[in-house]
């Protein structure tokens, strides 16, 4: 699937009315076992990213503090969270570039099928490794594909948004908000894999002169 989410993200617009047919929805159910599919974001990242004057990465010299990790999950789905993440962090002074948008093996790892893994965390490693000669920072958002990269692929050099709004956490302007606290449930992967996640995301939030609340839950915020 993971394949098929980099080569559908290509023309989202097509996608977003197929997926929207019956026909796909049923093809869907009996042959994947996927139900209400996420719907592919109307407008590429990469757009967006030329848009904001956010550059692509090549590995040859930093251009920015922060390199985005742009991933096979965030990436077609979230745009949104990814423009979030680059406003905030030149909201800190931290100027932004991005790679591309790179495969990481994730869901062929977890069914076991370790050489498609091996060769996907291959190609990545490489991608990442000539970036991480520069001096930028690499910065992943997707939490479950932040672990694999740090465990699995052995990346020290891969941050989460958390630890870097965290080592930065004297820039963060105070808020002013009548809105009630906010509440954010963590990763399950995430938060037993790195149980100061929660601590350092509600000391960011602190530091903004916000409350935030982290209530107990399962796998996938059951």
């Amino acid at each position: 699937m993971e394949a098929f989410s980099l080569s559908a993200r290509q023309g989202p617009t097509l996608c977003i009315l197929l997926m929207q047919k019956a026909l796909s929805q049923r093809v869907l159910r009996h042959l994947f076992g996927l139900i209400d599919v996420p719907s592919f974001s109307a407008v590429r990242i990469e757009k967006i990213l030329k848009e904001r004057g956010v550059p692509i990465a090549n590995g040859k010299h930093a251009q920015a503090a922060v390199c985005l990790v742009l991933d096979s999950f965030t990436s077609p789905f979230d745009t949104v969270a990814i423009t979030a993440a680059i406003d905030l962090l030149r909201m800190l002074g931290l100027s932004v570039e991005a790679t591309p948008v790179l495969a990481n093996g994730k869901a062929a790892h977890v069914r076991g099928y370790l050489s498609a893994f091996n060769k996907i965390c291959q190609m990545t490693n490489q991608r990442l490794d000539d970036i991480a000669e520069t001096d930028a920072v690499l910065v992943c958002l997707e939490p479950a594909v932040t672990e694999l990269l740090q465990k699995d692929y052995g990346r020290l050099d891969i941050l989460s948004l958390d630890q870097t709004l965290h080592k930065h956490i004297d820039r963060i302007p105070r808020a002013e908000s009548s809105e009630p606290d906010p509440v954010l449930f963590l990763h399950c992967t995430e938060k037993t894999a790195n149980p100061a996640t929660g601590q350092r995301w509600q000391a960011v939030f602190r530091a903004a002169g916000l409350s935030l609340q982290i209530p107990q839950s399962g796998c996938c915020g059951m």
